[in-house]
């Protein structure tokens, strides 16, 4: 078993991703879809073992290979972040499935977090995953509103008017985003991008699907994610409320964590061989 750097390209631009190798030959395969400013390429640290690191190892031991990439402007990526909006991130989650076709992995599924979770869900027509597992979805743009939550709506407006941009800290990193997913969202918002419909693309999903989510999330609402979930048709899909987990299932090394990995890593191993 390994973990290997590489990279693909998406737009032109050099996409980094970590591929966690099993032993087995054609393993199924797991593509992480990271979340607003996070990163599918983390690593261990003296300070912890990010959740996704964890699951990805428990994944690896029981014989799938799991592709985590960053998005466009994030992590290792070359780009802007969602310089090209959350379009842009749909064509690198269908650059980032092709790599994984291209090398023979037939058995594909997803594993999307937060805004991630919305770029599988608007992806599923198009790539039909295997199975998936969402982590704490963004499942209604028209009231995601975290990526510019220091600002009104009227003020984002007047940004896009005069092409400006939107500067914000998260976790403590400083972030910029340009007028192109601004605008993407607003007109979202004013029903001039039906592409961005994520109650249309979960009435889609047929695919076994997990959902699991915080009672106490801080950024996107619980009682919505439960109320979208009821949108999706699959006969075979559940949701795992976390009582009193916030978003992103923290600490490290919590007991919302260790049920959130288990879940997802128990979840695959069921539907996505």
């Amino acid at each position: 078993m390994a973990i290997t750097q590489t990279i693909f390209k998406s737009a032109g631009r050099k996409i980094a991703a970590f591929l966690d190798i099993p032993k087995a030959d054609n393993p199924p395969t797991i593509i992480y879809s990271h979340g607003f400013t996070s990163s599918g390429t983390k690593e261990s640290t003296p300070q912890g073992t990010h959740k996704v690191v964890k699951t990805a190892n428990r994944l690896r031991d029981i014989g799938f290979l799991v592709l985590r990439f960053d998005y466009r402007g994030l992590g290792r990526s070359e780009g802007t972040i969602l310089e090209d909006g959350l379009a842009g991130e749909v064509e690198d989650l269908k650059a980032a499935y092709n790599f994984a076709v291209d090398r023979g992995f037939e058995k594909i599924s997803f594993l999307g977090s937060s805004l991630g979770s919305a770029v599988a869900l608007l992806s599923y027509d198009y790539l039909k995953p295997m199975s998936m597992v969402l982590w704490n979805p963004v499942t209604n743009l028209k009231t995601f509103t975290h990526p510019y939550r220091d600002y009104s709506e009227n003020e984002v407006r007047e940004i896009i008017g005069k092409r400006g941009s939107v500067v914000f800290n998260d976790e403590g990193k400083k972030y910029t985003l340009g007028t192109t997913y601004l605008k993407e969202i607003m007109d979202f918002k004013d029903g001039l991008r039906s592409d961005l419909d994520l109650q249309e693309a979960l009435a889609k999903v047929r695919c076994p699907t997990l959902v699991i989510h915080g009672t106490a999330d801080e950024v996107l609402s619980f009682k919505e994610c439960k109320d979208s979930f009821k949108m999706i048709p699959s006969h075979n899909k559940k949701l795992i409320a976390i009582e009193g987990a916030g978003h992103g299932f923290y600490p490290v090394d919590s007991e919302y964590e260790l049920k959130a990995v288990t879940a997802t890593v128990e979840w695959f191993d069921k539907h996505g061989r």
